[in-house]
């Protein structure tokens, strides 16, 4: 019998009201990812309204680079996804704003951005406002880090009516045209760029810069070509300081691993650089003719003044290029050796070594012979540390000659700090005054100075066989007005007509900038031998004197309080005004064994010096009351004229004296003693 088919179960159905719900529950995730998807897309639409506007402005015055460098935007018009306009841009460094752009115009297209690529279609300014050169920190690039950055960016027009450089930049305001594109497709660059000086009124003009690159390291490929013609006065030459017209050129052609090329410049029409250049697989080399002394004018020392043969040679490894280089001329021969570091930016014991062929073609009136000058450095390009040797024969420079010279200098940077230490050793110096070739044996100069912040702070010192000086700065601003205290002692010094002394000497010294020096001190004095008999007979023996003295900015110099003792004479105060017109003035009071109290006076001018000496009681003859007046009258001539009370009355004297050829001669014009008056000459 066959079975009966069993019925399906009845399926549970929803309820009717739970449909709704898993509806809703789906609009919603549909909603959220569609949300999800469109939120970048309205975010940047909302970037491109004024508010989005404003949210830039107050993200770019957040925005600091690196190197220090900011920037700041008043305003943006426009569209920031097609064509927008920038306005009040500027762009600030470590001590403000330094270049400013009132409006700038930026065309570009962001759908490139899809495909890893900027491009701007133009970039223009009517107006760009260049202050000041800009301070910024500057950071090497990092150890094998490529040739070209590795950016896709294309940039089809660049234009600046008018580049505005400023005073501070030119030497006067200066406006550039300028215009030009860029390419730059890792790892390719082609760069063109054109600029003009616009002329001013009365003021020349007419600059012209022409550049163009293309370079491509993967294949091989570098071709460079650059232009500039500067006319007198143009706002290249303001910038580099020249007063003449300016022409430079440079052509070359190859790849990175064979590259020739050349460069030529002529300042005012006449040549001043003509190279060969080159480039071998990291070895870059430079060869040629130069003429430095167009660059440095008439006032060019006759050093600069012959042309100059150069070779260069400059291997590269690592951003380290190790340099082996020759200058040379009929005045000097010149050798560099050593290593920059561009990636950590430091020297790496660069030596400089150079033999002169004559001192006077390095600063007139200075001779010599064998001048040998020798300079390294090390460390940070900014602040390096530095040696410096220089070796001579003998100089002469005023009729002093210094015999087998050598001095040297070695400065230290220590964070702002720099320590700097000096020192210059000569066998002999000669061809001092008169008594002074004494001091001249073994002469040792030595300083030790800290500089700090544009200040110095240290010790000076000169030394010989019987000098020692010594000068003491204390933060006094380097090439300003500084204080420092100065001690000096001399033994054993001849002096001319007076002796054999020793001297000390100690002074406050302010030098006042360029306006010279100013002296106050106090100077102390012993003789150990006197020349003069008479000088012997006075004093009764040796002396010892003191004075202060103060010396002026224009020479000027005074003496008070001056004294000295001896066994037979003591000067009790003399007083003396020395100007530098000639104008002198001395007052003096003394007491001696022999003649009494002395009381002398002098004024006048050193041409022409007057003088007066009152002794009461001079011990001669029996004479008492001697009041003697001397008074130069030029050409070696002098009226003396005295008085004075003598055992046998009143005694008086009025005559010229004076040298004629080899013989004393004296023109009485009155003579008289107790009413008894000759006159008439006498020769001997």
């Amino acid at each position: 019998m066959a079975r009966e088919p069993t019925p399906p179960e009845p399926k549970e159905e929803a309820p009717p009201q739970a449909r709704p719900v898993r509806r809703r529950r789906w609009r919603a995730l549909a909603a959220a990812v569609l949300a999800v998807l469109l939120a970048p897309v309205m975010l940047l639409l909302a970037l491109d309204t004024a508010p989005g506007h404003v949210l830039i402005i107050e993200v770019v015055d957040h925005i600091a680079l690196p190197t220090g460098m900011r920037f700041h935007v008043a305003r943006i018009e426009g569209s920031i996804w097609s064509r927008m306009r920038v306005h009040g841009l500027a762009v600030r460094d470590l001590r403000g704003t330094f270049v400013e752009v009132p409006s700038l115009l930026v065309d570009w297209r962001p759908r490139a951005l899809l495909e890893g690529r900027l491009e701007l279609e133009r970039v223009a300014a009517p107006t760009v406002r260049v202050l000041r050169t800009p301070r910024l920190r500057i950071r090497p690039p990092k150890p094998r880090q490529p040739t070209l950055p590795s950016v896709h960016l294309a940039l089809r027009s660049l234009s600046i009516g008018r580049l505005e450089l400023a005073p501070a930049l030119a030497g006067e305001a200066r406006s550039l045209w300028v215009q030009g594109s860029a390419e730059l497709l890792s790892p390719k660059l082609l760069f063109t760029l054109q600029a003009r000086d616009w002329p001013l009124a009365g003021r020349p003009g007419g600059d012209t810069l022409f550049m163009n690159v293309d370079a491509e390291p993967d294949a091989d490929r570098l071709a460079m070509t650059a232009r500039l013609d500067a006319a007198a006065g143009g706002a290249v030459g303001r910038l580099l300081g020249l007063r003449s017209s300016f022409h430079f050129e440079l052509q070359g052609r190859g790849g990175w691993q064979v590259w020739d090329g050349r460069a030529v410049s002529d300042l005012g029409g006449r040549p001043l650089l003509d190279a060969t250049l080159s480039a071998r697989a990291g070895t870059f080399g430079a060869r040629g003719r130069t003429w430095p002394s167009l660059l440095v004018g008439p006032s060019a020392p006759d050093l600069a003044k012959p042309p100059a043969t150069f070779v260069i040679t400059a291997t590269a490894r690592d951003r380290t290029f190790d340099i082996d280089s020759t200058l040379s001329s009929t005045a000097f021969a010149a050798r560099i050796r050593g290593g920059v570091d561009l990636a950590r930016n430091r020297f790496e014991r660069l030596r400089i070594g150079a033999r002169i062929a004559s001192a006077e073609s390095l600063v007139k009136g200075l001779s010599g012979r064998n001048l040998g000058v020798g300079l390294v450095l090390a460390g940070d390009i900014a602040q390096p540390a530095y040696a410096v040797d220089v070796t001579a024969a003998n100089l002469t420079i005023g009729g002093v000659t210094i015999q087998d010279v050598h001095a040297s200098a070695e400065a230290r940077p220590q964070g702002r700090r720099t320590l700097l230490s000096a020192s210059a050793r000569a066998a002999r110096v000669g061809g001092l005054p008169d008594g002074f070739d004494a001091l001249g044996q073994d002469v040792l100069a030595q300083a030790l100075l800290d500089l700090s912040q544009g200040k110095a702070s240290g010790n000076l010192s000169l030394r010989s066989n019987r000098l020692q000086a010594g000068l003491v700065l204390a933060n006094s601003p380097i090439g300003g007005p500084w204080n420092g205290t100065l001690t000096a002692r001399a033994d054993r010094l001849p002096i001319g007509g007076v002796g054999v002394l020793d001297v000390q000497a100690d002074a406050a010294v302010t030098r006042l900038g360029g306006h010279g020096a100013s002296a106050a001190g106090r100077l102390r004095a012993r003789s150990l031998s006197l020349d003069s008999p008479e000088a012997r007979a006075l004093l009764g023996g040796q002396a010892d004197a003191a004075a202060a003295f103060s010396l002026a900015p224009d020479g000027a110099l005074s003496v008070s309080g001056a004294t000295l003792s001896a066994p037979k004479f003591r000067l009790l105060d003399a007083r003396a005004q020395f100007a530098t017109g000639g104008a002198l003035s001395i007052a003096a009071d003394a007491v001696s064994q022999t003649y009494g109290p002395l009381k002398l006076t002098v004024g006048g001018s050193r041409a022409t010096p007057t003088a007066r000496l009152l002794a009461a009681n001079p011990n001669v003859a029996g004479i008492t009351g001697l009041d003697a007046r001397l008074a130069g009258l030029g050409g070696g001539k002098w009226r003396a004229q005295a008085a004075a009370q003598s055992p046998y009355g009143p005694l008086a004297l009025d005559a010229d004296v004076g040298l004629v050829g080899n013989l004393a001669h004296a023109e009485i014009h009155r003579a008289s003693l107790r009413g008894l008056t000759v006159s008439g000459q006498v020769d001997q």
